[in-house]
């Protein structure tokens, strides 16, 4: 039962750490994603569907990297014997701010996005972290 209660509450936090996330760096980030509060207003075609649809999906999408990273990453970490806080650490750059990185570069969007999207991606895993340490 603390297995999923530990789930829940990582994959909850990395999402709503994304709300305040947004909220604060949101000008930053459409800046950088070179977007304009026009194409991101609610009037704009089809905003309304894929806002809910891109929502709803981070949430699914956090609460399964919460599952994956309890049940399978974070205990192979510990029984290593390596500090699980700096395993995800390790994992962030080989994959997250990898991916980041080269979906950014390549698609022609400014070079802050990358820190801003990557940020978010390591403090959300390391709230998923926290979660299995005091939960489990």
């Amino acid at each position: 039962m603390m297995f999923l209660i530990s789930v829940l509450v990582g994959g909850v936090a990395a999402y709503a750490l994304g709300v305040v996330w947004y909220m604060t760096l949101g000008s930053l980030w459409m800046k950088a994603a070179r977007l304009t509060s026009e194409q991101l207003s609610s009037d704009a075609p089809g905003f309304q569907v894929n806002q809910r649809l891109a929502y709803g999906l981070t949430f699914l999408m956090w609460l399964f990297a919460s599952f994956v990273m309890q049940a399978h990453l974070l205990p192979m970490a510990v029984a290593a014997g390596v500090n699980p806080f700096r395993a995800v650490v390790g994992m962030w750059i080989a994959f997250g701010l990898l991916s980041t990185l080269l979906s950014t570069l390549y698609g022609f969007r400014g070079k802050n996005l990358i820190w801003i999207d990557a940020g978010y991606v390591l403090c959300g895993s390391l709230l998923i972290t926290a979660a299995f340490v005091l939960l489990n």
